[in-house]
């Protein structure tokens, strides 16, 4: 049930981002980059919490295994993305400086 809905909050972000990027007349936007990473953290947070309650219905080692798997890549991957997020509120904030050959160097 939470897979679906985690499915179901990446898809709904996804659709406002792209509508929002598509009414910017397809000029890059961080604010819109910054939805969607937000909207994929929250869809993948869903996802680990779906995968962490499966853990009650596990009958064999072998399905251990697996959903310990897939728990370390949503969690990784969850990370990355806090990190993205984080990454990007501090250059709108002016802490870092984007050049024109797309080098960031942060401000000290």
């Amino acid at each position: 049930m939470l897979e679906w809905f985690a499915a179901l909050v990446i898809v709904a972000v996804s659709i406002i981002v792209l509508t929002g990027y598509i009414f910017s007349l397809f000029k890059p936007a961080e604010k819109l980059r910054l939805s969607l990473a937000r909207g994929l953290a929250l869809g993948l947070e869903f996802a680990l919490a779906g995968e962490i309650l499966r853990t009650i219905l596990i009958r064999e080692l072998e399905e251990i295994f697996i959903l310990g798997a897939i728990i370390i890549i949503r969690a990784s991957l969850s990370v990355l993305i806090h990190w993205e997020i984080s990454h990007t509120v501090n250059c709108l904030q002016g802490e870092c400086e984007i050049h024109d050959d797309d080098e960031i160097k942060h401000k000290k």
